[in-house]
């Protein structure tokens, strides 16, 4: 069935969801070219409280307070609630997928984002995960794609004590500055969430190549703290916290 999007805390008081949106845009303007008809079932989902349910659209004006002209709304049917990890990818036409590395474009991109590790700290102080390290069973791997192209990877790490490490985020350099770090940061923290992990740590380094990562996770909520797992404080490195 067709999923879009609504906020659930948007309703009528006969429970009729209004505001739906598909790929970002108002649901009504591809309502023609998607041939949808009165009744026509989809599944209403919510980013936000991380849930979808199924529903039958309803076109007509049923609240002349808030709709002009012809519009769509669903009523939901909730007895087919179903609890889902958070995904945005409708947005900014990014599709996060879990990834097997099989592909020569995952590998590029993680063999950028090693080199880019080296040559930016020192030596000993490289704790990067290589493709051997990723493929571990305790180790679930993302990557977002803009169509064919790959646009980011990034990973989250089973620490076995009900906590959890982000590795491995690098945006592809054709992707910078178009949102694709946020995204794959609010999809790793939301599937963190959802899997029931009590923290997201993470390890990374100092300095100008580290400053706008960074400064992203603390936008989303990262606190500084002390090292955990089996990491060790140095002068370089800096460990970071988000309680779930």
């Amino acid at each position: 069935m067709l999923k879009v999007y609504c906020d659930f805390n948007d309703w009528t008081e006969d429970e009729r969801y209004w505001l739906l949106r598909y790929r970002g845009r108002p649901l009504s303007e591809a309502a023609e070219a998607l041939g949808l008809k009165h009744l026509d079932p989809i599944v209403l989902s919510d980013d936000d409280c991380m849930l979808e349910v199924d529903a039958v659209l309803l076109l007509d004006q049923v609240e002349p307070d808030h709709f002009v002209g012809t519009q769509l709304c669903a009523r939901p049917d909730w007895s087919t609630r179903r609890d889902t990890p958070f995904t945005d990818d409708w947005q900014d036409g990014l599709d996060v997928r879990t990834d097997d590395l099989s592909g020569d474009k995952t590998r590029a991109l993680l063999a950028l984002h090693l080199a880019g590790m080296h040559a930016n700290s020192p030596p000993d102080h490289v704790r990067a995960l290589d493709l051997t390290g990723l493929q571990a069973p305790n180790v679930t791997v993302f990557t977002a794609w803009r169509g064919e192209d790959i646009a980011g990877i990034g990973a989250l790490k089973d620490l076995g004590n009900g906590t959890a490490e982000l590795k491995s985020m690098r945006t592809h350099p054709d992707h910078l500055r178009t949102g694709v770090a946020a995204h794959m940061l609010r999809h790793i923290v939301s599937n963190a969430a959802f899997h029931g992990y009590s923290r997201l740590s993470l390890e990374t380094g100092s300095g100008p190549a580290f400053d706008p990562a960074l400064a992203l996770y603390r936008r989303r909520g990262f606190v500084d703290g002390e090292a955990f797992s089996d990491y060790e404080r140095s002068a370089f490195n800096q460990f970071l916290h988000l309680e779930l």
